[in-house]
């Protein structure tokens, strides 16, 4: 047997209990405050945009600078040295190895008899330095977009 409240909400839910409406109402205008949020993000943007290049490392706010400033960047060989250099090392290969080491003890009698297991961890990684690398070891083949490290 299903019982049904066929009540208004108002008078259902008791004269001081209504319940909220899930509608919001909506406004036809724009906020203040967003009016305001999106003139500070604008002026912040303004102020902050030149300086931006500075605060950032060289290897990212050089060239950023230079976009910003409307410049080609040409130099594929001095934007890839200063890029390869911040990074300062470049992992090949690594790997992680485990080594299962057993060692037996023989007693006097058969019961004695030990065996013990050791698992020692190791670790592998093949590592290139690339802090000491200069524009001699990179050529740029602009016929193939190809860059050659020599």
């Amino acid at each position: 047997m299903t019982i049904v409240d066929r009540r208004p909400v108002s008078q259902a839910a008791g004269p001081n209990l209504a319940r909220p409406s899930l509608a919001t109402p909506r406004s036809g205008g724009v906020k203040l405050g967003t009016i305001v949020a999106v003139s500070a993000a604008l002026v912040a943007g303004v102020v902050v945009a030149p300086k931006l290049p500075a605060l950032l490392p060289d290897s990212i706010g050089a060239p950023l600078g230079r976009w910003l400033a409307g410049q080609v960047d040409v130099d594929i060989i001095g934007s890839v040295t200063t890029s390869v250099r911040a990074m300062n090392r470049l992992t090949v290969f690594q790997a992680r190895l485990f080594s299962l080491a057993r060692t037996e003890a023989k007693g006097m009698i058969s019961p004695l008899d030990t065996t013990t297991y050791v698992i020692v961890p190791g670790m592998v990684g093949f590592v290139v330095d690339l802090s000491s690398i200069q524009r001699s070891n990179l050529n740029w083949d602009p016929e193939t977009a190809t860059l050659i490290a020599v």
